[in-house]
């Protein structure tokens, strides 16, 4: 080979390389703005759900206290606190205060936890709901899996007591979390917000309750299967439980590891 042949050679080679080097900066480069970029989306979005979810439950608040402060509370808790009161006069009363005050759930418990009235399932009259016993004190909403009679729903909830004499009147009301709280996020284009309870070892797809972005097709390109997952999807425990303890899934082909969750924000990108 002559010197001017290996000179084009060699030339040509450091060119090669030098393209390769300057492409593999940049594309690193972008790579990481573009993670850097994602990381801030998501924890704006994931910042706006810790927003409405606490406003969600400031609501709640509210108004099972307002139906704790109304003269129709008081009447009901005196007249249980009566001798031998006649519960079926209030059966009816839960769901006419429940839609007067723009609840989903509530009902009524006497002070040895039987189901004086229930809004969100009447037939639930007189059964026991003794877990409103548990505390003496009420604070915060908290989330609360109601049976309903062909469902289990996601609730906030929250209890609130009403005193006559030595009884009290328990008023345990909330609103479903679901697609409505989903819908009522502001998502960015090609991107839908999950939610995820189940507190059962394993995938279940009846555990998620999903929200497409507006404007988008309502079947997005890539299903949420519990195989194959492909797609980039950022979850986190409402509760700042261990990471031990969040659902997680695979990126691969393989089935995904759903671990148990009381609740998990997802955002999935498609």
């Amino acid at each position: 080979m002559t010197f001017g042949a290996r000179l084009l050679v060699l030339v040509a080679l450091t060119v090669t390389v030098s393209v390769a080097t300057v492409t593999w900066v940049v594309s690193t480069r972008a790579r990481r703005a573009f993670e850097s970029l994602d990381d801030q989306r998501t924890e704006a979005l994931i910042s706006q759900f810790r927003r409405e979810f606490a406003s969600r439950g400031d609501e709640v608040v509210r108004r099972v206290e307002g139906i704790a402060r109304s003269e129709a509370a008081l009447r009901i808790a005196i007249e249980l606190s009566r001798p031998g009161p006649d519960y079926s006069q209030f059966v009816n009363e839960a769901a006419s205060l429940a839609q007067a005050h723009g609840l989903d759930f509530l009902e009524l418990v006497s002070h040895d936890g039987a189901i004086v009235s229930s809004a969100h399932w009447p037939a639930r009259y007189g059964y026991k709901a003794d877990w409103v016993l548990e505390q003496a004190d009420w604070n915060e909403a908290f989330l609360r899996s109601e049976e309903l009679p062909n469902e289990t729903a996601l609730a906030l909830m929250t209890v609130r007591t009403v005193s006559a004499g030595e009884k009290k009147l328990h008023i345990a009301g909330g609103k479903r979390l679901g697609q409505e709280f989903l819908n009522s996020l502001v998502l960015p284009a090609g991107m839908r917000a999950l939610l995820y309870h189940n507190k059962q070892p394993g995938f279940d797809e009846k555990s998620l309750t999903g929200a497409l972005t507006p404007g988008k097709a309502r079947r997005p390109s890539r299903r949420f299967r519990s195989r194959d997952v492909k797609r980039s999807c950022s979850a986190f425990s409402l509760w700042g439980a261990p990471e031990e303890s969040w659902p997680r899934w695979s990126g691969g082909s393989g089935r995904p590891a759903w671990l148990p969750a009381e609740l998990a924000f997802c955002l999935e990108s498609f």
